[in-house]
């Protein structure tokens, strides 16, 4: 596979999983994965499940929602400062390790658009790395080979200071806490992704 293609690849699994975590799932999401024999195939446990992406997918979507306030609003905490907190409160300040990493590369989070109360939240960090991609693939197109490696040894930075750490705390809560197969599979899709992708990275 050429380099292109891999960080296409990688672009678009950043942006769904950042999609899938960011907020609750919409009829055109769950359409876009019915429509896709390949991305449908990793949702296992929906498929076992007696194929559960297979049936209406506003009558999916309308289900989901529920869950996800469930899994994300109420029983768990989707914020990397609720872990690394003695008091366990999510940090929203400027002090916030994870915010101020985004502000010195240029990342700002529009919190109310984002519906989160903070930038830290995992499906940011997921969005963060997408854009961080972007801009590695901007630079290979044109040519600017020594900026695309300092843009992909920031991803390497972040993946291993911030979202791996808590990606491995929270994603296992996510797939133990979870009711719905579907979202035991965006538990199992970003955590084996984004080992994969941080052991690929560190390869390099």
């Amino acid at each position: 596979m050429q380099n292109s293609e891999k960080e296409r690849l990688r672009e678009f699994y950043y942006t769904l999983i950042s999609r899938l975590l960011i907020a609750e799932i919409d009829k055109e999401t769950i359409e876009a994965i019915q429509s896709d024999d390949t991305l449908k195939s990793l949702f296992v446990y929906s498929k076992e499940a007696d194929d559960y992406l297979s049936g209406s997918a506003e009558e999916i979507a309308l289900e989901l929602a529920s869950y996800y306030v469930d899994l994300f609003l109420i029983r768990l905490v989707p914020y990397e400062s609720f872990y690394k907190s003695e008091d366990q409160m999510v940090n929203s300040g400027t002090e916030n390790e994870t915010m101020v990493f985004y502000k010195k590369y240029g990342f700002e989070v529009e919190l109310l658009k984002a519906r989160v109360v903070s930038g830290d939240h995992i499906g940011v960090e997921f969005e963060f790395l997408m854009n961080l991609i972007k801009s590695e693939r901007d630079a290979l197109s044109d040519g600017q080979d020594e900026y695309a490696s300092t843009v992909r040894n920031v991803q390497k930075e972040f993946i291993a200071t911030h979202l791996l750490p808590f990606a491995m705390m929270f994603l296992p809560a996510l797939l133990d806490a979870s009711k719905s197969p579907f979202y035991k599979d965006v538990a199992e899709i970003a955590l084996e992704f984004l080992l994969s992708d941080y052991e690929e990275l560190c390869a390099k």
